[in-house]
């Protein structure tokens, strides 16, 4: 499906005009506090305003995506039940609170915030998207001490830590750890190749894995996968280029 086709030819003009107006609200307040959440539903409300610090929020109505809130963007809170937010993968979400947008006089701004917002929703529900697709996630459980990948074995399945934590080690050395939130095994996923580090579980951990398929079926759905993927091997780039030097 051709979107241009479909999306009105001020919704990027509105998308602007949110991206800027949220730089310069959270440029100008300070975090009261970041919340962590693991991937599934979750639950705003109060008079509290949240952007999203790291990852990605779908916003569903009626069971279905309507918009999805990258990084540093103010997430639109809907009293109307009919509204759900969800996420694929794990989550930070920072909080301002009422108070902070009054003392740092930004309430002119949120208010052209939710205007712009308001017209962004009606055009968004308005349109016919398509369904979202399922990501058929796997879960398995390990103990201690169980190797959860191997070094030189293929796969087509990229990982993420639900609970507990695990260590990386390529060529008998540690060179990173892993904690709930954290994707793993995304290089040979990726690039198709066998597996450049073993992954061993340092307690008892539940790990959840997606096929290759299932992740390029989401890809075409929430672009920001990619950048959830790119920032996590930035990361344990910079771990490993520590514990080289």
């Amino acid at each position: 499906m051709d979107y241009k086709s479909i999306i009105p030819e001020n919704y990027f003009s509105i998308l602007d005009d949110l991206t800027r107006v949220t730089s310069e609200i959270i440029g100008k307040c300070e975090v009261k506090k970041t919340f962590h959440f693991k991937s599934g539903g979750i639950t705003l409300g109060g008079n509290s305003i949240y952007f999203v610090k790291e990852g990605a929020l779908k916003i569903l109505f009626n069971s279905k995506v309507i918009r999805i809130c990258y990084e540093n963007e103010i997430i639109p809170i809907h009293n109307d039940s009919n509204f759900k937010y969800q996420t694929d993968f794990s989550i930070k979400i920072s909080e301002i609170s009422e108070e902070e947008i009054l003392n740092k006089n930004c309430i002119i701004k949120l208010l052209e915030y939710y205007k712009a917002d308001q017209k962004l929703n009606m055009m968004l529900l308005s349109l016919n998207l398509p369904d979202h697709p399922d990501l058929h996630f796997k879960y398995e459980n390990f103990k201690k001490g169980d190797t959860i990948i191997e070094a030189g074995q293929k796969s087509d399945h990229i990982f993420e830590m639900i609970e507990g934590n695990a260590v990386v080690v390529s060529n008998g050395k540690k060179v990173g750890e892993l904690f709930p939130g954290d994707i793993f095994g995304e290089i040979s996923f990726l690039l198709d190749i066998e597996r450049t580090a073993s992954v061993i579980a340092h307690s008892n951990v539940i790990v959840r894995f997606l096929s290759k398929q299932s992740f390029e079926d989401a890809i075409k759905f929430n672009q920001g996968l990619y950048y959830t993927l790119a920032k996590g091997l930035a990361k344990r780039l910079v771990n490993v280029n520590k514990i080289v030097k």
